[in-house]
Protein backbone atom coordinates (compact mmCIF):
# COMPACT_ATOMS: atom_id res chain seq x y z
CA UNK A 1 0.00 0.00 0.00
CA UNK A 2 1.29 3.47 -0.82
CA UNK A 3 2.42 5.75 1.99
CA UNK A 4 -0.37 8.28 1.38
CA UNK A 5 -3.07 5.59 1.36
CA UNK A 6 -1.64 4.12 4.55
CA UNK A 7 -1.78 7.52 6.27
CA UNK A 8 -5.39 7.98 5.18
CA UNK A 9 -6.23 4.46 6.45
CA UNK A 10 -4.65 5.25 9.83
CA UNK A 11 -6.41 8.62 10.08
CA UNK A 12 -9.79 7.06 9.34
CA UNK A 13 -9.20 4.27 11.86
CA UNK A 14 -8.10 6.73 14.56
CA UNK A 15 -11.40 8.59 14.13
CA UNK A 16 -13.10 5.46 15.52
CA UNK A 17 -10.49 4.85 18.26
CA UNK A 18 -10.51 7.81 20.67
CA UNK A 19 -8.00 6.43 23.19
CA UNK A 20 -5.35 5.68 20.57
CA UNK A 21 -6.03 9.03 18.92
CA UNK A 22 -5.62 10.87 22.24
CA UNK A 23 -2.41 8.97 23.07
CA UNK A 24 -1.01 9.92 19.68
CA UNK A 25 -2.06 13.57 20.15
CA UNK A 26 -0.24 13.68 23.52
CA UNK A 27 2.87 12.14 21.97
CA UNK A 28 2.59 8.98 24.07
CA UNK A 29 2.09 6.85 20.95
CA UNK A 30 4.25 7.10 17.83
CA UNK A 31 2.85 6.99 14.32
CA UNK A 32 4.58 3.64 13.76
CA UNK A 33 2.79 2.10 16.73
CA UNK A 34 -0.53 3.69 15.78
CA UNK A 35 -0.19 2.45 12.20
CA UNK A 36 0.32 -1.11 13.41
CA UNK A 37 -2.39 -1.02 16.09
CA UNK A 38 -5.06 0.36 13.77
CA UNK A 39 -4.83 -2.87 11.78
CA UNK A 40 -6.33 -4.84 14.68
CA UNK A 41 -7.81 -2.33 17.14
CA UNK A 42 -11.49 -2.10 17.89
CA UNK A 43 -13.24 0.14 20.41
CA UNK A 44 -13.51 -2.93 22.68
CA UNK A 45 -9.80 -3.80 22.74
CA UNK A 46 -8.10 -0.44 22.22
CA UNK A 47 -7.49 0.11 25.96
CA UNK A 48 -5.46 -3.07 26.36
CA UNK A 49 -3.63 -2.47 23.08
CA UNK A 50 -2.76 1.09 24.13
CA UNK A 51 -1.44 -0.21 27.48
CA UNK A 52 0.73 -2.73 25.66
CA UNK A 53 2.02 -0.13 23.20
CA UNK A 54 2.97 2.24 26.01
CA UNK A 55 5.59 -0.20 27.34
CA UNK A 56 6.65 -1.78 24.03
CA UNK A 57 8.82 -0.75 21.12
CA UNK A 58 7.35 -0.29 17.65
CA UNK A 59 8.95 -3.61 16.66
CA UNK A 60 7.21 -5.36 19.58
CA UNK A 61 3.89 -3.82 18.56
CA UNK A 62 4.39 -4.97 14.95
CA UNK A 63 5.18 -8.47 16.24
CA UNK A 64 1.98 -8.49 18.32
CA UNK A 65 -0.09 -7.33 15.35
CA UNK A 66 1.36 -10.05 13.09
CA UNK A 67 0.64 -12.70 15.74
CA UNK A 68 -2.89 -11.33 16.31
CA UNK A 69 -3.67 -11.43 12.60
CA UNK A 70 -2.27 -14.95 12.35
CA UNK A 71 -4.62 -16.03 15.14
CA UNK A 72 -7.53 -14.31 13.39
CA UNK A 73 -6.73 -16.19 10.18
CA UNK A 74 -6.41 -19.45 12.12
CA UNK A 75 -9.69 -18.81 13.90
CA UNK A 76 -11.36 -18.10 10.54
CA UNK A 77 -10.03 -21.39 9.16
CA UNK A 78 -11.23 -23.18 12.28
CA UNK A 79 -14.69 -21.68 11.80
CA UNK A 80 -14.70 -23.13 8.30
CA UNK A 81 -13.65 -26.52 9.68
CA UNK A 82 -16.39 -26.38 12.32
CA UNK A 83 -18.92 -25.64 9.64
CA UNK A 84 -18.04 -28.92 7.96
CA UNK A 85 -17.22 -30.91 11.13
CA UNK A 86 -19.47 -29.55 13.92
CA UNK A 87 -18.26 -32.07 16.50
CA UNK A 88 -14.71 -30.65 16.48
CA UNK A 89 -13.90 -27.70 18.73
CA UNK A 90 -10.63 -25.74 18.72
CA UNK A 91 -9.52 -22.49 20.31
CA UNK A 92 -7.02 -19.81 19.28
CA UNK A 93 -5.60 -17.13 21.57
CA UNK A 94 -2.54 -15.01 22.20
CA UNK A 95 -0.84 -15.33 25.56
CA UNK A 96 1.50 -12.64 26.88
CA UNK A 97 3.67 -12.39 29.96
CA UNK A 98 5.35 -9.31 31.47
CA UNK A 99 9.12 -9.80 31.74
CA UNK A 100 11.52 -8.23 34.24
CA UNK A 101 12.35 -5.31 31.93
CA UNK A 102 8.70 -4.24 31.90
CA UNK A 103 8.00 -5.43 28.36
CA UNK A 104 5.38 -7.97 27.43
CA UNK A 105 6.53 -11.20 25.77
CA UNK A 106 4.25 -13.04 23.37
CA UNK A 107 4.27 -16.68 24.36
CA UNK A 108 4.25 -19.48 21.76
Amino acid sequence: MGAAREKVRVARALAELPQLSEAMRRGALSYSKARALTRIATPENETSLADFARCATAAHVEHLVRAWRRVDRTAGAEDEQRRYAPGRRQRAEIATRRVATGYQRILP
